[in-house]
């Protein structure tokens, strides 16, 4: 079984995952950067040459691959995978997720996502171009777009300053979905 960090950009789910890699021992992996990896290209580059719904289906594939169950039948953990922001949105990845695992929403307020995605404009293509105010309705109208599939997380968390043991208690103690 799997641990799934979803959530906007700048939410901290590669932050968390490093994180509770290390205080759990087990492996963790960013989706996006797999990605990439495989690929041999950002994903600007994959968004630019062949479009977003290749993008999607190449995630919601990559997803599957590296999420494959190595304890199945048992409640160990086996990895942590920080999902791209939209994963959760296309080809019924939140439905797979939540059947493979357990899912928990990083979500922190818009002013804290926006305080830290400011600095980090410049090397995200989709904020590139937005000025203070547009970043913040920008942030407000994608988290609206994507509410009814970030909810359906087994786990939410508001606040992402919660110590390490504490989060991994609330991991322990959430349940798969039905």
């Amino acid at each position: 079984m799997q641990i799934f960090l979803i959530g906007f950009m700048g939410s901290g789910k590669s932050y968390w995952a490093g994180k509770l890699s290390k205080e759990m021992g087990i492996p963790w992996l960013d989706l996006d950067r797999e990605i990439e990896r495989k690929q041999g290209r950002t994903i600007r580059e994959i968004f630019s040459a062949q479009g977003e719904e290749y993008f999607r289906q190449l995630e919601a594939d990559m997803l599957r691959s590296v999420s494959r169950d190595r304890h199945e039948g048992t409640t160990r953990f086996s990895s942590i995978v920080a999902t791209g922001g939209g994963a959760p949105c296309f080809h019924d990845n939140m439905e797979w997720m939540n059947q493979h695992g357990i899912t928990v929403w990083l979500n922190p307020s818009i002013d804290e996502l926006e305080a830290r995605l400011r600095p980090e404009r410049a090397h995200r293509p989709l904020l590139q171009s937005l000025s203070d105010n547009g970043l913040k309705d920008f942030i407000k109208s994608k988290i609206d777009e994507r509410q009814e599939f970030y909810s359906m997380a087994k786990l939410e968390l508001k606040n992402t300053n919660i110590a390490v043991p504490a989060f991994i208690n609330l991991i322990l103690h959430a349940q798969k979905p039905d």
